[in-house]
């Protein structure tokens, strides 16, 4: 049974609907607030001492310490009502106020840090690799979005987090959900592993076959990109003007972005990322897609050229560090 599926059974139990508030009441719960800023200051932080934990460092539900600051002892001996236990839940209270971190045994006695509120539920009737899975549901996030304090940045507060609604089925369907979508998410990690080695597979063959692009050790013929094709932009297609349930992919600067009803194409396509981080992101389309004007497409090529070759010459290119995918760069056609 899915979170959803199971909500959708709790809602004719109505023991089951509750908020987080009503637990934190019956299991001497609490949510809690970070320490303010005239409690925590930068100058507080050091190199070395006890991490606290900030919204930057919520991701996917779990705390990471690619950025965490840390304090002395000191600090923690005076917020120590701000220490986390494994269980709490650590949310972000301004800004992306969908950012939140489940503590493990890990982050026990880690602090709560500024800009960050803590969830205690305290109940032994709810498993928290669920709650994890509860709260990454798009609805949770929507409901603290819209009900979220500020115009200029979204914020949160103890009411609005305790008024948060909260359904769930007994404790052994809980853990059974939590563990079906720990091991799909395990399934997909490892798909994405297989794929980016089948990515550097098709690179390393691709230099073994025809050489470095950049040197050109087997003095293969060479042209400039505008020579031997010409590229157009493709044509703006919001997302909301997509048809959710059509057949035809749409591609934009990072691959499929969406799918609709109609195509704009009924060959493959060579498609490249025309703006921001995607730029010079080189994909091929199946047949019957659509290009937004996020990327860039191969509206003409010259009888030699073809298609799955040239998407790979450009990727060779990218491997070597090219930033001009729109016409600078040099293709060693067959």
């Amino acid at each position: 049974m899915s979170i959803a599926n199971a909500a959708a059974f709790v809602r004719t139990q109505p023991n089951w609907a509750t908020t987080i508030g009503q637990i934190c009441d019956e299991w001497d719960g609490e949510v809690q607030t970070g320490p303010f800023g005239s409690q925590l200051h930068a100058s507080d932080y050091e190199d070395d001492g006890t991490p606290v934990v900030m919204p930057q460092d919520m991701k996917d539900g779990k705390i990471v310490c690619d950025r965490i600051v840390r304090v002395g002892s000191d600090h923690v001996s005076r917020l120590n009502r701000h220490q986390l236990r494994p269980g709490d839940i650590v949310f972000s209270r301004r800004g992306d106020v969908t950012r939140f971190a489940v503590v493990t045994e890990v982050e026990a006695g880690w602090l709560c840090g500024t800009g960050s509120m803590r969830i205690r539920l305290n109940s032994p009737e709810i498993d928290v690799g669920f709650v994890r899975r509860y709260l990454q549901q798009e609805a949770v996030g929507k409901w603290l979005t819209h009900h979220a304090k500020g115009v200029t940045m979204p914020n949160l507060n103890t009411k609005i987090v305790r008024d948060l609604p909260f359904i769930y089925p007994p404790l052994p369907e809980q853990r059974r959900i939590a563990e079906v979508l720990d091991r799909a998410d395990a399934l997909r990690a490892k798909r994405r592993a297989a794929l980016a080695q089948l990515d550097e597979l098709t690179q390393s063959l691709f230099l073994d076959m025809f050489g470095d692009p950049v040197t050109n050790p087997k003095k293969l013929r060479k042209a400039s990109l505008g020579e031997l094709i010409k590229l157009k932009s493709g044509e703006f297609l919001p997302a909301s003007g997509m048809a959710e349930a059509g057949p035809y992919p749409v591609f934009g600067g990072n691959g499929i972005n969406g799918y609709h009803d109609q195509f704009m194409f009924e060959t493959p396509q060579v498609i490249i990322g025309r703006v921001g981080v995607y730029c010079g992101c080189v994909h091929v389309s199946p047949p019957r897609s659509w290009v937004t004007d996020n990327a860039l497409y191969v509206n003409e090529r010259g009888p030699d050229v073809d298609v799955e070759y040239l998407a790979c010459q450009h990727v060779a290119f990218e491997v070597q560090g090219a930033t001009d995918p729109c016409g600078s760069v040099e293709v060693l056609p067959c």
